[in-house]
């Protein structure tokens, strides 16, 4: 599928993440890409969401404001996900961190891994979010 069609599609999508939250949610989305971004506002539609594109502006965002949720691409301009999420767990312990990455699983270093409490696989799509906010340690 090419970006349009994505967009389009998550367009129709009735189901928003909001409905299986306990209540709204914060939610910061750190990723460069614009249509990402969008797509991923799209699926958090009814929470209180911010933005940044790259990780010092992230760090500066999560000193300032507590995010129940921080949705973080690992290979950002400036400072990397992985260094910016480990950056802000040293004064947010209780911030969800989530990496998205293009990159297998497999492929991360531990160093990445370790940074974030849960990774996701891009393409992000909601069946991953649903599953992931679905779990009781993560919908509180």
């Amino acid at each position: 599928l090419n970006a349009l069609q994505l967009i389009l599609f998550y367009e129709r999508t009735k189901i928003h993440l909001h409905q299986i939250f306990m209540s709204k949610k914060k939610i910061l989305i750190v990723e460069d890409s614009s249509i990402n971004v969008y797509i991923l506002k799209q699926f958090l539609k009814g929470n209180d969401i911010d933005e940044a594109l790259d990780g010092l502006k992230a760090v500066e965002m999560a000193k300032t404001s507590h995010y129940d949720i921080i949705l973080m691409d690992l290979k950002l301009p400036g400072i990397t996900g992985d260094i910016a999420a480990r950056q802000i767990k040293t004064f947010s312990k209780s911030s969800l961190i989530i990496g998205i990455t293009a990159y297998e699983k497999e492929a991360l270093s531990d160093f990445e891994k370790e940074s974030f409490d849960f990774i996701l696989t891009k393409p992000v799509n909601q069946e991953q979010l649903i599953q992931l906010f679905n779990q009781p340690s993560v919908n509180q």
